[in-house]
């Protein structure tokens, strides 16, 4: 197993907070994945014609066929979808692995069919019709002060991939325990 590290240095990247650097392996051999966090790793078999949309920390890896560029959201669904202005537009054809925070749960949508996802548990996607809605009651400053209430709604058909637990949240809780500690 041969490793080489390669820079991608491009102001989108680092606007958008993306890696930079990254490593290509080589082989033979065999390269172990492990996620960052406490979660699954799933491995995505793409063909050509498909085209699918990741939150920039659920990428982990993937095979030399596979195209990955920084897609640009639009405002309402970067401020309020908890993935920030940009995503990974992902194609190609070879093998992506994800990585969540948690279980990653998928939800295959029919045509016609509507899927709510709260903000914060989106790993991968493959509508290009969603938007952000208001889920909570009590008024938009009550939505805001709580922190919740701020969904994906998602149209088929679609796939999307879900974890079932939310970082930011987790580290928000673990925070508040060590001040209050």
């Amino acid at each position: 197993m041969t490793l080489r590290g390669q820079w991608d240095i491009k102001f989108k990247k680092w606007i958008a907070g993306s890696e930079m650097a990254h490593s290509i392996y080589t082989g033979p051999g065999e390269v172990l994945l492990a996620p960052s966090g406490l979660g699954d790793v799933m491995p995505m078999r793409f063909n050509n014609d498909e085209e699918w949309y990741l939150g920039k920390e659920c990428f982990l890896a993937s095979t030399s066929g596979i195209k990955m560029m920084l897609h640009r959201q639009k405002l309402s669904q970067a401020v309020f979808s908890g993935e920030g202005l940009f995503v990974y537009k992902v194609e190609g054809q070879g093998i992506v692995w994800t990585q969540s925070f948690g279980a990653i749960i998928k939800k295959e949508l029919v045509a016609g069919e509507e899927y709510f996802v709260d903000n914060g548990h989106l790993v991968a996607w493959t509508s290009k019709k969603y938007r952000m809605e208001r889920a909570a009651s009590g008024g938009i400053f009550s939505a805001f002060g709580s922190k919740e209430g701020l969904v994906c709604r998602f149209f088929g058909p679609a796939t999307v991939y879900i974890q079932t637990r939310n970082l930011n949240a987790f580290g928000a809780a673990i925070g508040a325990s060590t001040a209050s500690g």
